[in-house]
């Protein structure tokens, strides 16, 4: 990274690991090369006992502040990063992920300006050999604060460290750190890909338990989840209704001929 102008803002990049030999190198390379100069890089570990360490040692004179202990999860961990901020703005990149492009950064801070509170973006989601581009389906609303995956989105480091993650959520405090902020913050949709997030390998979310957290952190989503599953549900019936059709359309031909 290279120095900037002090009349750029400072943006905080957050990488949150553990155990993560395999991944972490990927994304430390992609932050430390990023083109914007004024970036400040602050790796918190939560105590790996694998080869992460060693690997973040390799590149501590490109990172401006790295620590390794156990944690009480990933948001204890995103609240340590959150403190030790110097930045103007914070974006979390946590071990596997990587931004978009080594332009990223550059591209979000041209767009930023002073009474932008969240700026978000869109989501290149990988698995394997496979890739899609995953654009928010609506925009931030009381209802759904939170149309958006965290890897896509830049927050202002004082609300951050004003309003930390609680960690009495183990899915979903980050949503719940949205519905707080939403009422009194200028949220504003970058229409761009900011990051790719790597779903190779990793085990899937309980999504009860974050649906439940979300309607604790937010009951407007009670019923727009609510909305979601009617909708669901009534694409499948059309689906089967469908295949049901064809079926018959089958016996028909063959009937026939």
């Amino acid at each position: 990274m290279k120095l900037g102008k002090k009349s750029n803002p400072l943006v905080t990049i957050i990488t949150v690991c553990y155990n993560a030999e395999t991944t972490i190198e990927k994304t430390i390379l992609n932050v430390i090369n990023q083109t914007y100069a004024d970036i400040e890089y602050i790796i918190i570990d939560g105590g790996s006992n694998d080869g992460t360490i060693e690997i973040i040692n390799k590149y501590a004179n490109k990172i401006s502040y790295w620590m390794s202990e156990p944690d009480r999860g990933i948001y204890d961990a995103m609240n340590k990063g959150i403190k030790l901020a110097k930045g103007d703005w914070v974006s979390f990149m946590n071990s596997g992920d990587s931004f978009y492009s080594l332009d990223t950064v550059e591209d979000v801070v041209l767009f930023i300006k002073e009474e932008y509170d969240v700026i978000y973006g869109s989501v290149n989601v990988v698995c394997d050999s496979f890739s899609k581009i995953i654009h928010p389906k609506m925009k931030a609303s009381k209802k759904n604060p939170m149309p958006f995956n965290h890897q896509s989105v830049f927050v202002k480091t004082v609300l951050l460290q004003k309003y930390p993650f609680d960690l009495s959520f183990k899915y979903a405090a980050d949503y719940d750190f949205f519905c707080r902020i939403f009422d009194f913050s200028k949220y504003v949709f970058f229409d761009k890909v900011i990051a790719t997030y790597d779903i190779s390998g990793v085990s899937s979310v309980n999504g009860i338990g974050v649906n439940r957290e979300r309607i604790k952190a937010n009951p407007c989503f009670y019923n727009y989840y609510i909305q979601m599953l009617c909708v669901r549900n009534y694409i499948i019936r059309k689906i089967l209704i469908s295949l049901k059709m064809d079926k018959m359309l089958n016996l028909l031909r063959k009937c026939v001929y």
